[in-house]
């Protein structure tokens, strides 16, 4: 059963997918701060993650 934040991503974004798969979406993805907006960067993540 989809929790309250999982039924908004489904409709907005994940329509076309099944429960499960809308749920695996939901926890894929994490909150940012407003701080995102205006903190420096350090490095560069290409340069730093592998593919």
């Amino acid at each position: 059963m989809l929790d309250d934040a999982e039924r908004r991503l489904r409709e907005r974004f994940a329509a076309y997918l099944p429960e499960k798969e809308t749920q695996l979406v939901a926890a894929d993805q994490w909150l940012f701060g407003a701080s995102s907006f205006s903190a420096s960067t350090t490095a560069a993540v290409w340069r730093t993650m592998s593919s």
